[in-house]
């Protein structure tokens, strides 16, 4: 038997252990920045011109043409993604999937609908070769995944008398990255990583008592019922959660990274400065890279000021 076929996927709210309980690998993608769309349609190349976020261009080029997939996994956490999946299921010739994730989160509706997809995904899984998962099979995949999560969970620490950030914003392509190396040469070092490739979208430890008795139910609840995210209405869960953690960091700073064609994040600029209680530098990016110059000289104004 071959290595089992690798699903690709960037959203928190797909379950790697609901792939991997399938038989298949799931694989999560750090897309690399959009330099361009090529080899995958001229509409979609044009589209690209057209206000697509630089994220969803980026996981599109991996799905296409650049990370080694069988298949492709996009979630409706963002209209930009939603819009992405029609596009690549017309111009690539993996199979995709769309998975719909309800944007309330407080209804056992929501909880239920949230349960059919994971099934709705499970009959897609087994129709590009996976297995129908027993609940032993999944309570393994599920211990297995968590343990992974326990053993990388590590804390930051900056080196003497540097500012702790929190980074906040959605998620992160590659050359994106060096914002981390950026903040530490202005004088501050990113204490909480609350963006979406980052700590914040971790799942809850599993309940081992529920696990046993409905591993389904339980990881619903870690998922779609405890991570939290600007999309959800209400996003409360969010604020709660930056608020505990940045209490417990000692985080003197919030820098909110979007993209400049992410309504979502755009939208909550206005609602983080009013809760705040530290100051708050808002940075956009277009293209997905980092423009070490601008982003850097305003860090290290932002980082001066946090100083006196």
């Amino acid at each position: 038997m071959g290595e089992p076929k690798a699903v690709l996927y960037s959203c928190p709210f797909v379950p790697p252990e609901w792939i991997a309980a399938h038989g298949l690998r799931p694989t999560r993608v750090l897309p690399r920045s959009p330099e361009a769309i090529d080899g995958i349609g001229d509409t979609l190349v044009s589209l690209s011109r057209m206000g697509i976020c630089s994220y969803a261009r980026a996981f599109a080029r991996e799905v296409c043409k650049g990370s080694d997939g069988d298949a492709a996994i996009f979630t409706t956490t963002c209209d930009q993604m939603r819009r992405m999946s029609e596009l690549v299921g017309r111009f690539c010739d993996k199979p995709i999937f769309a998975m719909h994730v309800p944007t309330s989160c407080e209804t056992v509706a929501a909880f239920r609908f949230y349960r059919e997809e994971l099934h709705r995904l499970g009959r897609f899984l087994i129709e590009i070769g996976g297995t129908e998962p027993t609940p032993d099979t999944l309570i393994a995949a599920m211990e297995s995944y968590e343990a992974m999560r326990t053993a990388r969970s590590s804390s930051r620490f900056g080196r003497a008398g540097a500012i702790p950030i929190a980074l906040v914003g959605g998620p992160l392509v590659s050359g994106l990255l060096d914002l981390f190396d950026l903040v530490e040469r202005a004088g501050g070092y990113v204490a909480l990583d609350a963006t979406e490739t980052g700590e914040r979208t971790l799942p809850k430890p599993f309940d081992r008592r529920r696990l046993k008795e409905d591993p389904v139910a339980e990881l619903v609840d870690a998922y779609f019922g405890t991570i939290p995210d600007a999309f959800r209405r209400p996003n409360t869960l969010l604020y709660q959660w930056l608020k505990r953690e940045s209490a417990t960091r000692g985080i003197r700073g919030i820098i909110l990274l979007h993209y400049v064609w992410c309504d979502t994040w755009r939208a909550e600029v206005g609602r983080l400065k009013e809760w705040a209680p530290v100051p708050v530098l808002v940075i956009d990016t277009d293209e997905g890279e980092c423009d070490h110059g601008r982003i850097f000289s305003r860090v290290q104004a932002f980082l001066e000021v946090l100083a006196q």
